[in-house]
């Protein structure tokens, strides 16, 4: 285990010529160091692509909630537009309802 951490270290330390040969000669003895350097490349190419896509996946989601929930703000905006003129409508109506009939209780109390 720490000799792993130390080649580890090595390779943090920007040692990577050391690193590719100790991989040749004590991990993948059949592969030549510019071999396994080629692969390692190869794996952060990789890696990096696989990370782009990541990102623009997590971009395009959170562009997609965002259009939902502008979407559903502007529904539930749009109903309480509709609730408020239902409700409008309705004390229209009950206003002329009631001098509807003020006016017939004028009426019947002319005629008596």
């Amino acid at each position: 285990m720490r000799k792993n951490k130390d080649n580890y270290e090595k390779l943090q330390e920007g040692k990577k010529a050391i690193m590719y040969n100790l991989i040749s000669t004590e991990i993948i003895k059949t592969k030549s160091s510019d071999s396994i350097k080629c692969r390692i490349k190869h794996l952060l190419e990789k890696y990096k692509n696989i990370n782009q896509s990541k990102n623009q996946l997590a971009e395009r989601k959170f562009e997609l909630e965002r259009d939902r929930m502008d979407k559903k703000y502007k529904l539930q905006s749009e109903r309480l537009e509709v609730e408020k003129q239902k409700w409008e409508y309705k004390r229209e109506q009950a206003r002329i309802r009631h001098e509807l009939l003020m006016k017939k209780l004028e009426l019947q109390l002319a005629q008596h």
